[in-house]
């Protein structure tokens, strides 16, 4: 048998197949294109490779393609007989996560790190802001996100995705200086990780660096591709730079070339979450947001998600939803929702209908009443201080201008 990237033995006996399994499995992690074609290549080469047809169920989901991801899981349980024990493993970790048991597949993701501690494609499932772990709607799941892959660096050494990985848990912790080291690092081993760069951004955003993360940025971004999945996501950290700047001209075209409904070509969590906060902090940046803009995200947040149940997302369709004046999607949101932070969603929907309204007072007291927990409800740091914004600009529309300056110290 041959080794995978991670030096694991993988059930297959056709270098031709290994070699596109590794190309497209790297390309997956760096959130670069080619992922699919490579990992299609891999199992034509050897159609009972199982970790090849678990990759392509991986590149499936995350691109949204559930059927599909079903079909490719499908096609590595046929091949499950003589595979190794950890690669039945890692099967049966993204049959529970395709099966809708995200909690199921987070402890099988536990238990197979302390039997084989490194493996990337099982690993990879638990990791980030919208991972298991991210989207489990549980208190203090940003510290459970380092403890789960700080033990693991021993086993993963100068390993650029791991790195990474880490790096963006140190971040959301506080853990600056060591988080930036490690993306640093992770970006020496490979300049072109997508994900890598991303995770640099956050760490910019965190310390405060807005000239550096600007700079940095921009002459990262040529090159990556428009299509790839972080492109769109990478103009909205521009984006908020140029606000916090005063650059608005340059913040607009961001909008109008990369986040703006029929225009983007990020995922779906993407295109919703990153044109909605776009719309509300150029708002209480004191621009104004032509008339209709809100009516395009909540009607694109309709069509993407029209049934609630990703917090995260829930969060930012409420608020698109209020913006536009469309009463009865809020009330999908503000009367309680399904997902693992559903009862926040529900107050930060009559939140933002009162914020939308103008009235403040409402307003205040129900976003308030959401920063405590808001780190449940998934994403970044970055992403939630949106909040914080609201609550503050909610609080300077009522006079209280030394109170909004106080939650705006307190961002995150």
């Amino acid at each position: 048998m041959l080794r995978d990237r991670d030096g694991n033995l993988i059930s297959t006996s056709s270098v031709a197949a290994r070699d596109a399994y590794v190309e497209g499995v790297e390309a997956m992690l760096s959130t670069n294109l080619g992922a699919g074609e490579a990992l299609r290549l891999a199992v034509a080469e050897d159609p009972g490779f199982v970790a090849g047809h678990v990759a392509m169920a991986r590149a499936l989901q995350m691109a949204g393609r559930m059927g599909e991801a079903r079909e490719s899981l499908a096609a590595a349980r046929a091949g499950l007989e003589g595979v190794t024990a950890r690669e039945r493993s890692q099967f049966g970790i993204y049959e529970t996560l395709l099966a809708g048991d995200a909690m199921g597949a987070l402890a099988q993701v536990r238990a197979h790190a302390v039997e084989w501690p490194r493996d990337t494609m099982a690993l990879a499932p638990a990791t980030g802001v919208f991972g298991l772990i991210g989207f489990s709607g549980l208190a203090g799941r940003e510290r459970a996100q380092l403890e789960l892959l700080a033990p693991l660096a021993g086993a993963y050494g100068d390993d650029w995705w791991f790195l990474a990985a880490l790096a963006f848990a140190e971040i959301e912790q506080g853990e600056l200086a060591s988080g930036r080291r490690h993306v640093d690092r992770a970006l020496e081993l490979n300049p072109r990780h997508a994900s890598g760069a991303h995770i640099s951004a956050h760490g910019h955003y965190e310390a405060g660096d807005v000239a550096d993360g600007m700079a940095f940025l921009r002459g990262w971004l040529p090159g990556y591709d428009p299509r790839a999945a972080l492109h769109s996501h990478l103009n909205w950290h521009v984006s908020l730079w140029a606000m916090e700047r005063g650059e608005f001209g340059e913040a607009w075209a961001v909008w109008e070339n990369s986040l703006r409904p029929g225009v983007c070509q990020g995922p779906g969590i993407n295109q919703v979450t990153d044109a909605a906060s776009f719309l509300f902090r150029v708002g209480v940046a004191g621009e104004a947001v032509p008339e209709g803009l809100w009516g395009e995200v909540s009607a694109a947040a309709s069509r993407l998600f029209p049934e609630p149940g990703v917090s995260f997302i829930d969060l930012h369709s409420a608020l698109a939803a209020a913006m536009a004046g469309d009463g009865e999607r809020l009330a999908r949101f503000s009367d309680g929702v399904r997902g693992p932070a559903g009862d926040l969603v529900a107050v930060a929907g009559r939140g933002f209908g009162a914020f939308a309204r103008g009235e403040w007072e409402w307003a205040v007291r129900e976003l308030r009443a959401v920063l405590g927990g808001h780190e449940r409800f998934g994403g970044s740091r970055a992403q939630r201080d949106l909040l914080s914004q609201a609550v503050a600009f909610g609080l300077m529309r009522l006079g209280r201008g030394e109170e909004a300056k106080g939650v705006l110290r307190r961002l995150g």
